[in-house]
């Protein structure tokens, strides 16, 4: 480099205004001047530019020498011109060596051909013409031209149609071409044997000395790509130039063009609009520029190009970045894709690329991985980015849009959003391709991207460290579409996902998710002792994309749906408040608070507006169908993944206990992810799961149910069963039935495993278990009432009595049924007074709106309350109708720790529709709430005839001393006789029952009078009953009646009395006790 710089010794900046004033013919003095003022200024930084090369100051005053008489012979020959020109004398003009310059117009330059028979002609002399027009081409036989320089008429052709440099004046340049006689006096030296030979070294001073001229609207990049490719186009022609020449000017191309990136000082017009050093490539690699930078280009620069080539690309992709991140969504983002892939595919900018800091720096965090990544801000816009150029655009004024304008948007923003998707689809799969080395420093970001953003599924998000909602469903978007290679229909490449390769934490750290069924410090173990087998050796690429897909949806779709969840809350309460000052409106706008509220209601509307904007942005992105479609494929393959873990043999269900030690270890969220996303997505879209396939969904549903102990997060079952809801047909929806018959396991097990949930959602862990599980026994109720009615499933319903299960079961249906009804006809009571006191219209005179705020929202939540509890307690009281229907079913159900607490509830149940409290419950719109008097009480009826028809029910009925009374049950006849809420034949079987109960009460108070009062040894402890069969408890010694306690243990395995632990086996029979008792019975009836 040194060497080649040491030719610097010519002129060149000093030289600027001789060379503007030929290509501008009639510049006046006044410019000349102005022109020369610079040349101090061109020294200096000439002088800096050789010191830069350790140019000794002989060699710098020889140059200057030089240069000053260069200087004087171009003014002279520039005054002889201007006397010439003055004159009109068309005669040669004379250089200050008196050599008369002449031109030629020489032949054009033709092809060589193979068969021409024509190249030993001599070719015809050169023609000598007055004026300066330049040569078109050089002759067929390289002549000689005449003139100062003499060179070869293809030499000419070099210079003058490949760099654009004239050694000869020239009126009529073509344009961005320059004329250079600083250079002259330099090359005359090389002149041998009457001609100049356009050997390298002196093609180096030439094209040296133009990029050190200072030529208006041509950057020195610009002219070194437009040489290059004017140089291919020559070689494509095949026209009779030495191809040495080529190939030395081709070299010299490409190293100039290095210097002029990294070392832009060294010459002039190095920089451009466009900024200065290698980003200036800028537009060249986006194709936006008339020349062309083609990738011929860059693979010759790379291969010849010697030096480091991080100084080059690094600004390239540092000034990427810097765009992207300022590109919205509809701005054009895909020329700088272009700028990547361009580059990348190319072995030696991969290498470069990957260990630059900004690929995946250690130190950064989410929201920095997004924006200061390449990877991440090639995958950073979007709808659901948080620039809010969305927003703007396209949901300004979201609160009052109509659906068809937000319907519009949705298509707009959804076509973009798609092509950006593919575009980097392309993208990745291009850089991947290049070499093995990428695959890893992609997975590496990847990984890296998706653990810095583990803080999106905190409750509370730090915004300043996750990265934007839009970034993480890209990134969800074009990894699922990167794994359609090997996500078919039948998962047939489930087999080549090593799972040990997650266990092992090799890509992931998994250290701190929740197990499945094990603890952290279980499953390192495993790992060390070998129970949990190393991964291979060499991980495929499958294995690598898929658990990268799950991670990166774990991100991003889920904690994604819990943030529009949250706005959605905010939005109600936002509805609510504005409700509440426009109903109030009238009261306070000509008030001194007026404009006060006024304000509030202007900043809620803006809320409002700001809110719904972000919820439309991120609805346009996250449920676009076809992504959709393409998770839902992505996710079933997964759950086959699943079931090859957890039942790799295809045992029969229940699986063995306990769960293999690949399954248990495995993080939860390999199944919370795919319970949250087919929850959300069959509820709010179920039409785009239309075409696909969900029995293997079914199938991995079927085995987590069937074995509970293999999943300890209760929430995920109660998720499993509120999808498996959406498949049962409603007036709301057709849902899918067809899946609930479509494997054997299901019909084999599902009843039984949907009553052993409704038992086991009894404990969630969570805060709010006591409210969550009423919602989630709905769920299972609503599934239980509709396989009831499919006779395969119904044969199962039959056996169920005989499972230890199902007694649990109807204790916690009775339990639950007593609450929610009891709650929920408490609530209609108030609704009923508010409904009264809001028939005033001046019910709030007196009132603030604060006051009359807390009013509604008070009566809001009654309501609320009101309708949950009532569907509820309907969907329990219609699973104790259809149970109670079937005879083998109803043994269950008389079981003497259960049967007292059932007559309890349906007298308690009576006692509340047609007692003489029952004028409470009589509202305005019942439908509303879900409350249908008449249809309660014709179902409390019909289970009380079906349970009826064993003496046992009646003999609990009538002992139950809190809400029996036989004169309910003949206001109840009368009821349904009067409003014809049965048929004859019904009608007939209840009054039938009434007279039984008449009968056995009075049977009941005639043993009550018989026994007097009984002895307090022989009274159950808790209920002050006559025990029938007395135990002991091992703890707390106490004895008390077996039914008691038994029931009691049914929720509680605990003895009640010191809480110690206590099974029903545990039970000690008191034989002592019971024959006392019988003894005394027996002594009663003799008397």
């Amino acid at each position: 480099m040194k060497k080649m710089f040491l030719k610097f010794r010519g002129g060149g900046d000093d030289d600027d205004n001789n060379n503007d004033e030929n290509n501008n013919n009639n510049n006046d003095e006044n410019k000349d001047r102005m022109e020369t003022d610079e040349q101090a200024l061109a020294e200096e930084r000439r002088r800096k530019r050789l010191e830069k090369f350790q140019i000794n100051d002989e060699e710098l005053i020889a140059a200057a020498a030089a240069q000053q008489l260069q200087q004087q012979q171009q003014q002279q020959q520039q005054q002889q011109q201007q006397q010439q020109q003055q004159k009109g004398n068309t005669s040669p003009v004379r250089t200050p060596n008196t050599t008369t310059t002449t031109t030629t117009t020489p032949t054009p330059l033709k092809p060589v051909t193979p068969t021409s028979t024509t190249t030993n002609k001599p070719a015809p002399a050169p023609t000598p013409t007055t004026t300066n027009k330049p040569a078109a081409a050089v002759a067929t036989k390289d002549s000689i031209r005449q003139c100062d320089i003499p060179m070869t008429e293809s030499s000419y052709y070099v210079l003058e149609k490949i760099f654009l440099i004239y050694l000869q004046p020239n009126n009529n340049l073509p344009q961005k071409s320059i004329y250079l006689p600083s250079i002259n006096e330099q090359i005359k030296e090389e002149i041998k044997d009457g001609q100049l030979k356009l050997e390298k070294p002196v093609l180096d001073r030439i094209l040296v000395e133009r990029l050190s001229t200072k030529v208006q609207g041509v950057p020195a990049v610009e002219y070194l790509i437009s040489c290059f490719n004017r140089i291919q186009q020559t070689i494509k022609k095949k026209m009779a130039i030495d191809q040495q020449i080529l190939k030395d000017s081709t070299e010299l191309v490409l190293l100039y063009f290095g210097l002029v990136l990294t070392i832009p000082d060294m010459f002039q017009n190095t920089s451009s609009s466009y900024g200065i050093g290698p980003v200036q490539l800028m537009p060249y690699l986006c194709g936006e520029t008339t020349e062309e930078l083609t990738d011929e280009f860059i693979f010759k620069f790379l291969s010849e190009y010697q030096e480091d080539l991080v100084p080059i690309f690094e600004p390239i992709f540092l000034d990427l970045i810097k765009i992207l991140s300022t590109t919205t969504l509809t701005g054009n983002v895909f020329p700088y894709y272009k700028v990547f892939s361009r580059l990348v595919q190319f072995k030696a900018v991969s290498d470069v690329v990957v260990t630059l800091s900004c690929w995946n720096n250690p130190s950064f965090n989410g929201k920095e991985m997004e924006r200061n990544t390449i990877l991440g801000s090639l995958f950073s816009p979007s709808s659901a980015s948080d620039d809010g150029s969305t927003i703007k655009q396209y949901f300004s004024n979201a609160s009052t849009m109509n659906k068809n304008t937000i319907g519009d948007s949705f298509i707009s923003i959804r076509q973009i959003q798609m092509n950006i998707h593919n575009g980097l689809v392309d993208l990745l799969k291009g850089f991947l391709k290049v070499q093995q080395e990428n695959k890893e420093a992609f997975l590496s970001w990847l990984a890296s991207a998706v653990e810095k953003n583990l803080e999106r599924n905190k409750l509370q998000v730090d915004r300043a460290k996750a990265c934007s909602d839009g970034f993480a469903l890209n990134l969800c978007a074009v990894l699922v579409l990167l794994c359609e290679a090997f996500v078919d229909i039948d998962c047939s490449k489930v087999s080549m996902v090593d799972t040990n390769f997650l266990l092992s934490g090799k890509r992931h750290d998994i250290s701190k998710d929740t197990r499945l069924c094990a603890t952290s410090e279980e499953a390192d173990q495993w790992v060390k002792d070998g129970t949990i087998e190393k991964p291979l050796a060499h991980t495929n690429f499958i294995t690598e994309t898929f658990f990268s897909t799950m991670r990166a949806l774990h991100i991003g779709i889920n904690s994604t749906y819990e943030k529009l969840k949250l706005i959605g809350r905010n939005l109600q309460d936002i509805e609510n408040n504005k409700r509440v000052l426009l109903d109030s409106k009238i009261k306070w706008q000509n008030t001194p608070q007026g404009r006060l509220f006024e304000g509030q209601l202007d900043l809620l509307t803006k809320k409002e507006d700001m809110l719904k904007g972000i919820t439309y942005s991120i609805d346009a992105q996250l449920f676009e169908p076809t992504f959709l479609q393409k998770t839902a494929s992505f996710l079933l393959f997964a759950t086959n993944w699943i079931l090859k873990v957890i039942n790799p043999k295809n045992t029969p269900l229940p699986l063995p206990l306990p769960a293999p030690p690949q399954f248990a270890a495995l993080p939860e969220f390999c199944i919370e992810d795919i319970v949250d996303f087919f929850t959300f997505v069959i509820t709010n879209f179920g039409q785009v799961l239309q075409y696909i396939k969900l029995e293997q969904l079914m199938k991995f549903f079927i085995t987590i149910l069937a074995t509970p102990e293999y999943v300890k997060n209760p929430y995920l079952k109660a998720k499993i069963i509120e999808i498996i809801s959406q498949f049962v047909p409603s007036k709301y929806s057709k849902g899918n039935p067809m899946l609930l018959e479509c494997n054997q396991d299901v019909k084999d097990h599902m009843v039984l495993a949907l009553m052993r949930f409704y038992v086991d959602i009894e404990f969630t862990g969570g805060h709010n278990q006591f409210y969550e599980k009423f919602s989630y026994r709905h769920y299972s109720s609503l599934i239980l009432k509709y396989l009831w009615s499919i006779p395969d499933f119904r044969k199962k319903f039959t056996e169920t009595p005989k499972d230890p299960i199902f007694i649990k079961f109807i204790n916690m249906l009775i339990n639950d049924s007593i609450y929610v009804l009891d709650e929920a006809l408490a609530k209609l009571a108030k609704i009923k007074e508010n409904q009264i006191l809001f028939d005033d219209p001046n019910w709030d005179k007196d009132l603030t709106p604060e006051q009359r705020k807390e009013k509604i929202e008070q009566n809001d939540l009654n309501e609320r309350i009101c309708k949950s509890n009532l569907n509820l307690a309907n969907s329990n009281i219609d699973m104790m109708l259809f149970l109670s229907s079937d005879k083998t079913i109803i043994s269950g159900f008389m079981r003497p720790e259960l049967i007292d607490r059932i007559s309890a509830m349906m007298n308690y149940f009576l006692a509340l529709i047609v007692g003489p409290k029952c004028t409470n419950l009589k509202v305005r719109e019942p439908e509303k709430y879900h409350f249908d008097p008449k249809l309660l009480l014709n179902q409390l009826t019909e289970i009380y005839v079906n349970f009826g028809r064993d003496s046992r029910f009646l003999q609990s009925v009538v002992r139950d001393g809190r809400s029996f009374k036989t004169s309910l049950f003949q206001t109840c006849e009368k009821i349904l006789q009067r409003e014809r809420l049965k048929n004859d034949h019904e009608l007939d079987e209840f009054s039938k029952l009434v007279v039984k109960l008449e009968q056995a009460a009075k049977e009941e108070e005639q043993a009550e009078e018989d026994l007097g009062d009984i002895p307090d040894e022989f009274c159950d402890p808790i209920l002050s009953t006559l025990m029938t069969d007395p135990v002991i408890l091992p703890s707390s010694k106490t004895v008390i009646d077996r039914q008691t306690i038994l029931r009691h243990l049914l929720s509680d395995q605990t003895d009640p009395f010191n809480r110690s632990h206590l099974t029903p086996e545990m039970l000690i029979d008191d034989v002592e006790t019971k024959k006392k008792i019988d003894e005394w019975l027996a002594s009663k009836k003799k008397q």
